[in-house]
């Protein structure tokens, strides 16, 4: 039997569209034209600057779209494994209440589905509009995700199409004679001052959003024939009527604007291509393909590539991990866990919170041996290993392992001796940093001052580290800017995200330490602002290294502010080597 979920029922929506054309590096302007096509049926029409606004050209559609749907049948998979493009299993290891629920890229829930399971394997399939999707699946002790790729031409179109001026008036309807069925097929030619650029209207790429923004930068930019060490940067032009290019050439860097912190190329040759050699591998570039003409400068969108390198095997769906890459020295990596580390005493069960902005907070006053609910903050070394329980309350420092060894790599470490139930299913796939490495992470690596910061995610604080290759989701800012006050380091709290734009910072391997506070036997304290984390370095009565920020402070030396005694209870986050996986 197959069950099936209506989120949506079939209706029309306003689209609206906006054209600019692209002139100098920060400079948009209205296109003096813009030739609308539906190479489909032949149609063409063009639209003219002075029907609109000043400021740019905007077309207003409609979009008829087909029910989302979520459905299920038997099958035998693994939990939450990818069958086809639009069809995944779950596999229920016990009798629960399974949701499932689908994002598009922005991180807007599509539609969802709930309802209980036995013990068994179920198929499910999903219907949703042409684009790219995250699916999530929680049984109330599991939970993972998996992107998805939704093909088809059949599932939305174009109604019927008009021309809007900036205060959203009406200026010049088509809907008489326009019929926009096959979508991919539209085509948008733009024209400005002797220039033109074609852009094909992809539905993928703008997943049913209600405004939509076209940019003619007349210069693109691809690179091919990548190795480890080197690439070809290739630059195509827009079509030129009078004008003549008298320079034309590259933005090259590793920087997220190489136009002014990146090495000018110049190419000499009538082809447009130049060469980059001497990169590192395994690394990521960014790029801006530029012309001048007699009249203005065009550039191009800056755009980014990875070198080639020994291939490395992000932790797939299911066994915890996030996507992100750090450098724990200059020889090796890591990736993080999905959240902090989790404990049940009832049921002896370890797990992964199931968000990065998951925290227990004041639940963990409650810390017992037969505690039904979660707990979040740990005395050191309380791995379960030789009765060094993760419920332990004692106030003496000698009762938590020996300050003059290390856990590292013991079983005193929770991720050495746990099985973690959200985080592969077997003992040793993870650890806790030395106090080194979270040193060399926050100060060390390329970059490092640049790939961090304070954070807030709906009402949560806490603290972002960027992974080495970091590239920013389009639509998002982030800010690592600092300043010296009071004789210390702090760091302003101005990037606030919401859980959705918080979605695409971590698809991009972003992780976020919330603020935890910190427990002292039954008693916590400062656990709206602070955060604490553990490492495995020992130091006599402290834990040498751990991370430590609050009040706009953080540290990772061995100081006062992060020096914590053994015996107080602190945060977790295992981490995983990416040498497992090579």
């Amino acid at each position: 039997m197959v069950l099936t979920l209506c989120a949506l029922c079939a209706f029309s929506q306003n689209l609206r569209i906006n054209f600019y054309a692209q002139i100098d590096e920060n400079k948009k302007v209205a296109p003096d034209s813009v030739l609308v096509e539906n190479l489909a049926s032949g149609y063409s029409k063009m639209i003219h600057k002075e029907l609109s606004d000043d400021k740019s050209i905007t077309i207003i559609g409609k979009w008829l779209d087909k029910p989302n749907t979520i459905g299920d049948e038997s099958a035998e998979q693994d939990f939450l494994c990818q069958k086809t493009k639009a069809t995944v299993a779950v596999s229920m290891n016990r009798s629960a209440k399974l949701h499932l629920a689908l994002y598009n890229i922005s991180g807007t829930k599509i539609t969802d589905y709930a309802n209980d399971f036995g013990v068994g394997q179920y198929e499910f399939s999903v219907s949703a509009p042409i684009g790219i999707y995250v699916l999530t699946a929680n049984d109330g002790v599991r939970s993972s995700s998996l992107k998805l790729s939704i093909e088809g031409h059949d599932n939305v179109r174009i109604e019927e199409i008009a021309v809007e001026n900036a205060n959203n008036s009406i200026l010049k309807s088509y809907h008489d004679t326009v019929k926009f069925y096959n979508i991919e097929d539209l085509r948008f030619t733009g024209y400005y001052n002797g220039l033109s650029d074609v852009q094909f209207f992809d539905i993928a790429s703008f997943l049913l959003s209600e405004e939509i923004v076209f940019t003619f930068p007349f210069v693109k930019g691809e690179v091919k024939d990548i190795t480890g060490t080197t690439a070809v940067l290739v630059g195509n032009t827009c079509n030129l009527k009078e004008n003549t290019i008298i320079e034309k050439g590259f933005y090259f860097g590793t920087s997220y604007n190489p136009i002014e912190e990146g090495t000018k190329y110049i190419v000499e040759t009538e082809d447009f291509l130049y060469m980059v050699e001497n990169l590192q591998g395994s690394s990521y570039y960014r790029y801006c393909p530029y012309f001048v003409t007699e009249e203005c400068t065009i550039y191009g969108e800056v755009l980014s590539f990875k070198t080639n390198s020994t291939q490395v095997h992000v932790p797939i769906s299911g066994i915890g991990g996030l996507n992100g890459v750090f450098s724990t020295s200059e020889t090796t990596q890591v990736f993080f866990s999905q959240g902090n580390l989790q404990y049940q005493a009832s049921t002896d069960t370890w797990r992964f919170a199931e968000n990065q902005y998951d925290a227990i907070g004041s639940g963990n006053v409650n810390i017992a041996s037969d505690y039904s609910g979660w707990i979040d903050l740990f005395g050191w070394g309380t791995s379960g290993y030789n009765d060094k329980k993760p419920y332990m309350t004692t106030l003496y420092n000698n009762e938590y392992g020996d300050g003059t060894n290390d856990i590292a790599g013991t079983n005193y470490d929770w991720g050495v001796f746990n099985i973690i139930s959200n985080g592969g299913f077997t003992t040793g796939l993870w650890r806790t940093l030395t106090g080194k490495e979270w040193e060399y992470i926050l100060s060390k690596r390329e970059n490092a001052e640049l790939l961090k910061g304070f954070t807030r995610i709906d009402n949560t604080l806490g603290f972002v580290l960027l992974p080495d290759n970091w590239e920013l989701p389009n639509g998002i800012t982030f800010s690592s800017e600092s300043k010296i006050a009071d004789g210390g380091e702090t760091y302003e709290t101005i990037n606030t995200y919401t859980r959705m734009e918080w979605q695409k910072m971590e698809l991009n391997g972003a992780v976020f330490l919330p603020v935890t506070g910190i427990r002292d036997g039954t008693s916590l304290t400062q656990v709206p602002t602070h955060g604490y984390y553990v490492s495995s370095s020992a130091n006599g009565f402290y834990i040498e290294g751990g991370f430590f920020f609050g009040n706009q402070y953080c540290s990772y030396e061995v100081s006062e502010y992060n020096k914590g005694y053994r015996y107080k209870g602190q945060a977790v986050r295992l981490v995983q080597d990416v040498s497992l996986y090579n």
